[in-house]
């Protein structure tokens, strides 16, 4: 017979299996003809929310010596709040007709990392991401992670956790 906070932690270590992840993390760099940027993308979870955020390096100008807007790709015109920058880009709002999440109208040099974030329901997936500027059509692209179709449901975690407690009850009936 298996102590019974033995059979709780074994409980508990199989919930948190099953959750989703808390935290993941994504190195990339943009290429094109403005130059090379580094990109480092965190998207975390508290439970109910997914919070992206992006800091993005200018590291080597090429075809500019500045980006006026960072884009990140939202294929499924998936909803999202909160968004914000540390730099001086205007910030955008979910639009229903927008295929990405854009920051516009703010300048970067070589040498300077901006933060971008936003939040949303849709878990992360590899999608593309676009730093450009406007006025020379230089840009640079490349892969790191957005939102995705899934929306993670807290019910299937409960519905897990009420079978291996009601398996627990079973095994201990038996006994």
């Amino acid at each position: 017979m298996l102590p019974k906070t033995t059979v709780l932690f074994v409980i508990a270590i199989l919930a948190v299996a099953a959750f989703p992840a808390l935290a993941v993390h994504m190195d990339s760099q943009l290429t094109g003809d403005l130059g090379v940027l580094d990109l480092a993308t965190d998207v975390t979870f508290d439970g109910s929310i997914w919070t992206y955020t992006y800091q993005l390096t200018f590291t080597t100008a090429v075809g500019s010596n500045y980006v006026h807007s960072f884009a990140v790709d939202n294929i499924g015109q998936y909803l999202f709040t909160n968004a914000s920058n540390t730099g001086n880009f205007t910030n955008p709002t979910y639009d229903p007709n927008a295929w990405s999440v854009d920051w516009i109208l703010g300048t970067m040099t070589p040498g300077q990392t901006v933060t971008f974030s936003y939040q949303s329901q849709h878990a992360p997936d590899v999608i593309t991401v676009w730093a450009t500027v406007g006025d020379s059509g230089a840009y640079a692209s490349g892969l790191t992670l957005g939102m995705g179709a899934e929306i993670p449901e807290p019910g299937t975690i409960l519905a897990l956790s009420g079978m291996f407690a009601a398996a627990a009850g079973l095994w201990r009936r038996r006994r």
